[in-house]
């Protein structure tokens, strides 16, 4: 199960709502940090709750307004803009998950 989430209030509260229901099917979990750099402070607790919990953090995205220009233009970021450094970003998560000795 791979779970995306933002540094906030709320996706903190339904990231640990979410592994709660998850976690009983013995699933292994994931989490990634969707615009970890809008607030620092929240992406270091939700981190540091994956490592109490065990869970693997398979990584941080940082906002990037390429993004918003790339669904503005129906297009995925990994087609409007593939060499950008979020595309790597999300290339290095996917390759913690499915590399990932478990």
């Amino acid at each position: 199960v791979v779970i995306i989430t933002e540094p906030t209030i709320s996706g903190l509260h339904d990231l640990k709502r979410t592994i709660e229901v998850t976690s009983k099917f013995k699933l292994k979990i994931w989490v990634i940090i969707n615009k970890y750099d809008i607030n620092i402070d929240l992406s270091d607790q939700i981190d540091a709750y994956c490592q109490s919990e065990k869970i693997a953090l398979a990584g941080k995205l940082h906002f990037d307004k390429q993004v918003v220009e790339a669904m503005v233009n129906c297009k995925s970021i990994a087609e409007w803009a593939p060499e950008s450094e979020i595309v790597t970003e999300i290339k290095l998560a996917y390759n913690q998950i499915v590399n990932e000795q478990y």
